[in-house]
């Protein structure tokens, strides 16, 4: 069974909640089987009002997996919606236990996770990443890079706010120009029911403009906007 499979199982045990989730984030076992795996559970009801965000982070978490995938990155843990859960509405994604590095410093060390890197920098651009921390970026043991809290995106409004800024200038690969190709093409039917047809549009200008840029842009000091924290 996969992964998206079990995280669809019917049989769920409630762990407990993520204490250092803002939104009250819950660890859940899912069982089918002898197969099992945690996830994370996001529930609409758990979430913490937003003055620039509508209520229903958990589609923009969804969202974000299915545009990595879209782009061919692959480097959001597989993601699903839930209704049938105790808490209502929600993502679940992927809790990835076999993690090695949890810091995106301690990742740029190491020039082998650059070309992984800058992927993430290109999806954050993209999705309008309101709040890529350090913590939010994971290697696991076999070396696979992961970025994981994307609930703050697709805001029509100009928000990225990243850590991530050492790849400016830096030209896109063949890879990651046919990747932004591919979610052009595809992101609209994707995105429909799940964000408003305004950051839909948005979100295809800001695709459009890198593509046509082919590089990652040069954002000048005076205009770069870092998370707080940054961890």
């Amino acid at each position: 069974m996969n992964i998206t499979d079990l995280l669809l199982s019917e049989e769920v045990q409630y762990i407990g909640r993520i204490t250092a989730s803002s939104n009250n984030g819950l660890l859940v076992k899912f069982c089918d089987q002898d197969e099992s795996l945690y996830g994370i559970y996001k529930p609409e009801n758990f979430e913490r009002p937003l003055w620039d965000f509508e209520p229903g982070l958990y589609k923009r978490e969804y969202l974000t997996y299915v545009s990595s995938s879209l782009l061919g990155f692959n480097i959001v843990p597989e993601t699903v919606i839930r209704q049938d859960l105790e808490f209502g509405i929600g993502s679940v994604q992927h809790f990835l236990d076999d993690v090695r590095y949890y810091d995106y410093f301690e990742v740029l060390d190491d020039e082998k996770f650059h070309g992984e890197l800058l992927k993430i920098a290109v999806m954050d651009l993209i999705i309008n990443n309101a709040d890529r921390k350090a913590g939010h970026v994971l290697v696991t043991e076999d070396e696979l890079v992961y970025a994981i809290d994307n609930g703050l995106t697709f805001n029509a409004v100009p928000k990225l706010r990243t850590v991530i800024w050492e790849f400016t200038d830096v030209l896109l690969a063949y890879e990651i120009k046919t990747g932004i190709e591919q979610f052009i093409d595809k992101f609209e039917s994707s995105a429909s029911g799940l964000i408003s047809e305004i950051e839909i549009d948005v979100t295809l200008k800001r695709a459009k403009a890198l593509l046509s840029l082919g590089r990652f842009p040069n954002i000048s000091d005076e205009n770069r906007s870092y998370p707080w924290p940054i961890y």
